[in-house]
């Protein structure tokens, strides 16, 4: 979502790309702060017996809107037009 929307469309501007991955980063790291990693193996060896949704750990659910949560939180900080 970032990349769409803070992304350049100019592959040899560096400076551009460090922005951008500088704050994907940083929202990456909001996530693990609370989930203490962002590889799903990780999470999810916790909750290997949980039930399951359409095929999904019911805890992947959960990973989800937290992850969509921050990424709407920085979204109404920085794109609230």
């Amino acid at each position: 979502v970032l990349g769409v929307l803070e992304g350049t469309t100019d592959p040899s501007d560096a400076q551009a790309k460090a922005t951008l991955y500088k704050k994907v980063r940083a929202l990456a790291d909001k996530f693990k702060e609370k989930n203490e990693s962002i590889i799903c193996r990780e999470i999810l060896s916790e909750h290997k017996n949980e039930p399951t949704v359409s095929g999904h750990n019911a805890h992947c659910i959960t990973m989800v809107m937290e992850a969509s949560g921050i990424l709407d939180e920085y979204l109404r900080k920085n794109h609230n037009e």
